[in-house]
C-alpha cells in the first residue's frame, strides 16, 4: 500500500490503444472519464472528488487478475473506493510519482506498477476508468503474438520501484535478475544499470537526496549506495543473515521483517536487537513511526506493535499482507491490506496508554477521534489478496 496526494488536470480527448498489427492508433470512441470532466451537476461527483486532506491510498490486488486500487480515507474518517486500474499482469509494487512522462515539467500525478513482467507501466491517477497504461517504460514487442522484452528492460519479474523526489524525473527499478535500473521519465529511456546482489533483489527505496538502499533475496544483505558515484560499490553492507521480507528505514537505521518471522534492528550499521514475532511466518506487513513498529504475516491473524524494542499491543483482525502509517491533521492511522478483498483503517492511538503516546508524540500528542476500525470492501473476487 502506498499513500499519495491528488490533484487536477486537463482530460485527454481520446485514447491510444495498440491494434492486432501492434500499430499504436487513437480510437475518438474510447474517451475516458476524468475527474475534472464530470458535469458539477452530476450526482455522483462527490464520488471523486478529493479534498485537500485526504489520504490517497494505492493498494495493489491479485488474485486471478491483478490490479490497483484507489482508496480514499477522509478526515471526516471516511473510508471508500474510489476507483480500480486493471492490470495484464500481477501486481508487485506500486510507487506514486510527480513528473508527466515526455515532458520536463514535474507535475502531475502518477503510479509506476511493476509485476510479473518485464514493463513497467505509468497510469495517470487523475484518469477514471482506464483501460490502458499511459505510458510504457521498456514496453516488449510482438513477433508472431509472442512478447520480445526490450533490450533495456529486466530480464525476469520487476519486484520494486522507487521515485527520486530529490530529482523528479528518475525512477528506479530493482529484479529477479539482480540488477537495479535507472530510467529517464522526461525520455522514457534507460539512464544507466547497476548489478546490486548476486540472486534476485526484493526491496528499494531513495532515502535522503543522493542514497539509496536494496535488499538481496539470498544473499540476505541491505546495501546502501550513493547515487552520485561512479563506482559500482556500495558504501555500506550489513548482513542480516536471514531471508528479508519488508524494511523501514528512519534516522539512518532499519527495521527488517524476515521470512521466518522476525524483527531486526539495525543501528548505526550493526545489528542490535533480533526478536521472534512469529513462529517460522513471514511479515510481509511493516511499517514503522518514531520508534513504534507495527508487523503482520499472511499466516498469522494478530497484528503486532512494539515501542522500543518492547510488545505494546496484539489485536487479533484476520490475516495480513501489508500496512501504511497515514496521518491526519488530528489522528494517527494505520492502513491494513488483508485477504478477502478487504482493507482495514484502525487509529492507533485508540490502542495505546496515554503514556505510550507521550513517548511517541510528546506531551500534546495527538487527539483521539472516535474512529477505532473501519473497513471497505474493494471490488473484484473475495478471495484476492491486497
Amino acid at each position: 500500500i502506498k499513500p499519495v496526494t491528488l490533484q487536477m488536470k486537463k482530460l485527454p480527448q481520446t485514447y491510444k490503444f495498440t491494434n492486432e498489427d501492434m500499430q499504436t492508433i487513437n480510437d475518438p470512441d474510447t474517451k475516458v472519464e476524468h475527474v475534472s470532466a464530470i458535469e458539477a451537476e452530476d450526482s455522483d461527483l462527490d464520488d471523486y472528488k478529493l479534498e485537500e486532506n485526504d489520504t490517497v491510498l494505492l493498494c495493489c490486488r491479485s488474485g486471478d487478475l491483478g490490479s490497483v486500487d484507489v482508496v480514499v480515507f477522509n478526515p471526516k474518517g471516511d473510508l471508500f473506493f474510489r476507483n480500480s486500474v486493471q492490470l495484464p499482469f500481477l501486481p508487485l509494487s506500486v510507487e506514486p510519482f510527480q513528473f508527466s512522462p515526455l515532458t520536463t515539467e514535474a507535475t502531475g500525478q502518477f503510479m509506476a506498477v511493476t509485476g510479473f513482467s518485464t514493463e513497467i507501466e505509468l497510469y495517470d491517477l487523475n484518469v477514471i476508468d482506464q483501460v490502458q497504461p499511459d505510458y510504457v517504460i521498456a514496453q516488449s514487442r510482438y513477433m508472431k503474438q509472442k512478447p520480445i522484452p526490450h533490450a533495456d528492460s529486466h530480464r525476469e519479474a520487476v519486484l520494486g520501484c522507487s521515485w527520486f523526489a530529490a530529482h523528479p524525473n528518475i525512477l528506479a527499478t530493482i529484479g529477479i535478475d539482480g540488477l537495479c535500473k535507472f530510467w529517464d521519465f522526461a525520455s522514457l529511456n534507460l539512464i544507466t544499470g547497476l548489478k546490486c546482489h548476486e540472486g534476485g533483489c526484493n526491496n528499494i527505496q531513495f532515502v535522503g537526496e543522493q542514497q539509496f538502499y536494496t535488499t538481496g533475496i539470498e544473499d540476505q544483505q541491505i546495501k546502501m549506495w550513493d547515487f552520485k558515484q561512479s563506482t559500482a560499490e556500495p558504501i555500506q553492507t550489513i548482513k542480516i543473515g536471514r531471508n528479508i521480507e519488508q524494511v523501514v528505514y528512519q534516522d539512518q537505521n532499519f527495521v527488517v521483517s524476515t521470512e521466518d518471522g522476525w524483527l531486526v534492528y539495525v543501528i548505526n550499521g550493526e545489528i542490535k536487537v533480533q526478536k521472534q514475532v512469529f513462529d517460522n511466518q513471514p511479515i510481509t506487513a511493516l511499517a514503522c513511526v518514531n520508534n513504534l513498529i507495527v508487523c503482520g504475516s499472511p499466516e498469522n491473524t494478530f497484528l503486532k506493535a512494539f515501542l522500543d524494542g518492547e510488545e505494546v499491543f496484539s489485536v487479533e483482525i484476520g490475516r495480513i499482507f501489508s500496512c501504511v502509517f497515514g496521518f491526519q491533521t488530528s489522528m494517527m492511522m494505520l492502513f491494513v491490506g488483508q485477504d478477502f478483498n478487504k482493507m482495514r483503517a484502525i487509529n492507533v492511538c485508540k490502542l495505546l496508554s496515554h503514556d505510550q503516546i507521550v513517548q511517541i508524540f510528546g506531551e500534546e500528542g495527538l487527539k483521539v477521534v472516535d474512529i477505532v476500525d473501519q473497513e471497505v470492501n474493494l471490488e473484484g473476487e473475495a478471495d484476492e489478496d491486497v
